[in-house]
This record gives C-alpha cells, sequence and structure tokens, in this order.
C-alpha cells in the first residue's frame, strides 16, 4: 500500500497542479450529463502561484510525486473550498477525505 504524504503546496509544486485537476475531471467523461467538465479550463499555473503563496493551497504526494491537491479562500469565519483535485489514477483511496 502505497503511504501519502500532505503538506502545503510550494513554489516549485504548482507546474504539476493543472495537469492533475484536467486528470481528475476525466471521471465525469462516463455521466453524460457531467461530460463537459471533463473538457473545462483548469485552474491556471498563475492563480496556483498565489494560492500556494497566500498559504492556501495543500498538495497530496504518492513516493513524492503530487497526485492531489486542495484549494481555499480564507474568509473572516470560514475557510472555502476553491478546487479540491485527485488525478484519476490515484482516486477512491481517500485521498480527497484526506485533504
Amino acid at each position: 500500500m502505497t503511504a501519502f504524504t500532505l503538506r502545503p503546496t510550494r513554489i516549485d509544486d504548482v507546474a504539476a497542479l493543472p495537469a492533475i485537476e484536467r486528470a481528475a475531471g476525466q471521471r465525469f467523461r462516463d455521466v453524460p450529463e457531467l461530460a463537459w467538465l471533463a473538457d473545462n479550463e483548469v485552474i491556471s499555473v498563475e492563480d496556483h502561484l498565489g494560492y500556494a503563496g497566500r498559504g492556501l493551497s495543500w498538495l497530496a504526494l504518492a513516493d513524492d510525486r503530487p497526485v492531489g491537491f486542495i484549494l481555499a479562500e480564507a474568509h473572516p469565519s470560514s475557510l472555502f473550498i476553491v478546487e479540491l483535485s485527485v488525478h484519476l489514477d490515484w482516486q477512491g483511496r481517500g485521498l480527497g477525505r484526506q485533504l
């Protein structure tokens, strides 16, 4: 069983995140009403840099490779989840719940 690590996203991690989001979206291809999500635009590297720089991005790693992430927005009394993506190959293992 693969051990997963969760940690804040670093600046040098963000280049991998759009590909994870794109791969995660492929899950929706099997649902005709949601298939459009598989082709939807993903969050840009520039936006990921902003979230990471503000400490509002966390990463899931398997064997030191990014396989999932969560982005948030801070509000006065809450934290809003902007995006939660787990690469299609790593879905179903509880990573989303851990993030």
